[in-house]
């Protein structure tokens, strides 16, 4: 069905020892051949730029961490021009809202496993393409920033908030 499975992982995630044994591990035990690919860089731009050559047509993709790791796969995808590539998340992060919980690669490689089409919002500054995003919002970002706010510092410093700035944020 595909030309190739590529994996890529980041052997920087916290859960990288389970990605080694339940997704590396397990594909070279069912004798399912793959290319192994890791992110090398701290910096997502940095990623994106070494993966994006390393893509071809006709590659299933599947970015074993978190969101951070989704994003840059999907914007090295996108950027390569690879025609015909998929990516099936596999949920190794924190925050893991693109992979919907999946962490078994031969339930994503299954013929009959669940496949959508998405279009990747285009994020522009200056009017140049910045990033591209596979999803618009994720409940990662929400819970973080619920965390954040739940603390006593960051509503201190919200209530010292110059007032413009507060009714900006609808918070006065």
């Amino acid at each position: 069905m595909y030309e190739r499975i590529v994996v890529v992982t980041n052997p920087n995630s916290t859960r990288a020892g389970a990605v080694g044994r339940d997704v590396i591990l397990r594909l070279a035990d069912e004798g399912v051949r793959f290319t192994h690919l890791s992110t090398r860089y701290p910096n997502i731009d940095d990623n994106i730029a070494d993966l994006t050559p390393k893509i071809h047509d006709g590659d299933i993709i599947l970015p074993a961490g978190g969101d951070g790791t989704m994003l840059g796969v999907s914007n090295a995808a996108l950027d390569s021009g690879a025609e015909g590539v998929a990516i099936a998340p596999l949920a190794y992060g924190n925050f893991n809202d693109m992979a919907l919980g999946q962490t078994d690669p031969l339930a994503v490689l299954a013929p009959d496993a669940h496949r959508t089409t998405h279009a990747p919002l285009n994020v522009e500054v200056d009017g140049e393409l910045w990033r591209y995003v596979p999803a618009y919002a994720t409940l990662g970002f929400t819970a973080r920033a619920a965390a954040t706010f739940e603390q006593q510092g960051s509503r201190n410093r919200l209530r010292s908030m110059p007032r413009a700035l507060a009714m900006a944020a609808n918070i006065a």
